[in-house]
């Protein structure tokens, strides 16, 4: 069961993704019909500050996120299991019949930096490839909180978030490169098409 504080976070994170602006407590309140006090919210606002998780620019400002609290969010949220792949049959192949079986996470862009150019557009520059999107303020700020995530893990949140630019030039981009996603065929089976969806 979810615990106080960690109920906040994800409220706050969440009022984050979709405004691109600093919390407070009565707003976060507000937003989510949520039945603590201010005072106590504030109150966990402070332990996650103290925590890394979240910080304030002034004594009077809301809160916002830090990039360890939304990576941690995303990371619980794109966790990736093979749970369908079956271990037995796996142990099967490669004791009794002698198959070498590997099972490898594929290699995969990873967002390094985003330049800003003039206030029009934006580099979103991976470590094998260059994309462009429209410049907006908000946006900027929020791929700066992804930067060090996977292209694969940034087509889920862009597309989750409503981030459709970003989310339609990767995908253009990966479709010219080799017309397909990074993942492979096989492992979209067992890893599910909502992967990449």
């Amino acid at each position: 069961m979810i615990d106080k504080k960690e109920f906040l976070l994800h409220s706050i994170i969440k009022a984050y993704i979709k405004h691109l602006e600093p919390i407070g407590s009565s707003q976060l309140k507000s937003m989510y019909d949520i039945s603590y006090s201010p005072a106590t919210i504030r109150g966990y606002f402070k332990k996650l500050g103290d925590e890394g998780y979240l910080a304030q620019e002034h004594i009077s400002s809301g809160r916002t996120p830090t990039t360890e609290a939304l990576k941690e969010y995303w990371a619980k949220r794109l966790n990736l299991k093979l749970e369908n792949i079956d271990k037995q049959a796996l142990e099967y192949f490669s004791k009794e019949i002698g198959v070498s079986v590997f099972l490898k996470k594929e290699r995969n862009d990873v967002l390094e930096a985003i330049e800003n150019i003039k206030d029009k557009n934006m580099l979103l520059i991976f470590s094998d490839i260059v994309i462009t999107v429209k410049y907006s303020n908000a946006l900027y700020r929020f791929m700066s909180d992804m930067i060090g995530l996977t292209l694969n893990d940034i087509l889920k949140v862009s597309k989750e978030v409503g981030a459709y630019d970003v989310y339609e030039s990767l995908m253009m981009e990966i479709q010219n490169k080799d017309g397909t996603v990074a993942i492979p065929k096989v492992l979209q089976s067992y890893m599910g098409s909502e992967i990449i969806n």
